[in-house]
């Protein structure tokens, strides 16, 4: 038999086991903890995200939730929203959502910044928010050579084979098209012809004034986001118009696979390479560089921007002039080649500083 001093000093142990593990799971019950969720609208670029976060903390602590933009990394900033609210016991919990982009393609890191919780005491503390990843993939395939046209469809796919009206009032609209076309010819060949003496326009004097617009627009330090995304807006006209490309519609990544396919030299493709790169982070990433390293994104752009002259223009060929003499260059194009020099020295190492 068991002694009774033994027995009650059994009991007494079994009796500290309960309430320790009551207070333990009391105070982990009370420990702030969060959970998070990513619902997409698809995988490309551009698409929505919605992330979810779900916070439990005590009921006598307070969260302070941010009402400006998050800055979520590669990621567009959102403004969180509250979506519910609830209060069990001596636990509240609290749900919000933010609403945002991806501009970049690969794998991206999803993390919330850290929210802050104040007890009782008024004593404020952080509450670090687990992270996720998400990887976001391009609008076009990887090679466009894959891109396979469709075929017209026929006539009765569209709307029918034609009607008897129709093959009798067919021809005879025709030849009136016809008929008219060759009584305005005969009229223009009795004017004298008039050749152009002047070249095609050069993107590069627009893209030029732009920038000129922008560096004169005091955008800096304020509305840095805007100074980064007029830039990279005013490079991207002037790739497009230059090289044919859509360059507004392609990330930088792509930009640079499609400039190099188009024969431009491997030194311009690196540098609008780094501008796209370094502007799109901060227009549409949420990326602070220093004013100083910021300004010189418009060096780098001027540099760029290296206006044609007609020798080597690649999609057009000025028209003689009557007297058969040379053709002499604007003026306007002279100046944008002086700025474009000047800047072009200090642009070439504009991310190579620290």
């Amino acid at each position: 038999m068991i002694a009774p001093a033994r027995t009650s000093h059994l009991l007494i142990l079994v009796l500290l086991l309960f309430a320790l593990a009551a207070i333990t799971s009391q105070v982990a019950a009370q420990s702030p903890r969060a959970t998070i969720s990513i619902d997409r609208e698809g995988d490309t670029i551009g698409d929505r995200i919605t992330i979810r976060v779900t916070v439990t903390y005590p009921a006598t602590s307070e969260l302070v939730l941010p009402s400006t933009a998050l800055d979520l990394g590669l990621l567009e900033p959102a403004v969180p929203q509250v979506t519910a609210r609830s209060f069990s016991g001596e636990e509240r919990q609290l749900t919000f959502q933010l609403q945002t982009r991806a501009f970049l393609v690969g794998l991206i890191q999803v993390q919330v910044p850290h929210l802050q919780l104040v007890d009782q005491s008024g004593t404020a503390f952080e509450l670090e928010l687990p992270s996720s990843t998400i990887e976001v993939i391009s609008v076009l395939p990887p090679d466009l050579a894959e891109v396979t046209p469709k075929p017209l469809k026929a006539a009765e796919q569209i709307g029918g084979a034609p009607t008897a009206i129709e093959f009798i009032v067919g021809p005879i609209v025709a030849v009136a098209i016809l008929l008219l076309l060759a009584s305005v010819f005969v009229r223009r060949r009795r004017r004298p012809t008039i050749l152009a003496t002047q070249p095609p326009p050069d993107p590069a004097i627009a893209a030029l004034a732009e920038l000129t617009a922008v560096g004169e627009s005091d955008l800096l330090p304020a509305r840095l986001d805007e100074f980064a995304q007029r830039i990279d807006t005013a490079i991207r006209r002037f790739l497009e118009a230059r090289y044919h490309l859509p360059a507004l519609n392609l990330t930088a990544s792509e930009l640079t696979h499609q400039l190099a396919a188009a024969g431009v030299p491997a030194g311009t493709v690196r540098q609008i390479s780094t501008l796209c790169a370094q502007t799109d982070a901060v227009a549409y990433a949420g990326a602070t560089p220093a004013v100083d390293r910021a300004s010189r994104y418009l060096n780098l752009a001027r540099s760029i921007v290296q206006p044609l002259t007609p020798a080597s223009t690649p999609f057009a060929t000025p028209t003689a002039s009557p007297t058969g003499s040379r053709w002499t260059r604007p003026s306007e194009i002279d100046d944008a080649l002086d700025t474009t020099a000047k800047d072009r020295e200090g642009a070439d190492n504009a991310f190579r500083r620290p």
